[in-house]
């Protein structure tokens, strides 16, 4: 479950309806990982690590994936 945004400084947490976004995988996610390391050089990624959707800029055009719920799916 997530608790916290990973992004130094940022005080969200769950439960404040706020969305929270897992690293992608690959080139993307290094790259994220890359760009927090600018505000705190020691940030690790761990498997509980998300990032709030208070630190996306909302003039972006970004695309999030959902996950199937195993229930429904076919």
């Amino acid at each position: 479950m997530v608790n916290k945004c990973c992004v130094y400084g940022c005080k969200s947490r769950a439960g404040l309806n706020i969305r929270f976004h897992r690293f992608p995988k690959g080139d993307i996610g290094n790259k994220w990982i890359s760009y927090l390391r600018q505000f705190n050089p020691s940030f690790e990624k761990k498997v509980s690590s998300n990032v709030c959707g208070l630190n996306f800029d909302p003039d972006l055009d970004y695309e999030i994936s959902r996950t199937t719920d195993r229930k429904t799916s076919v």
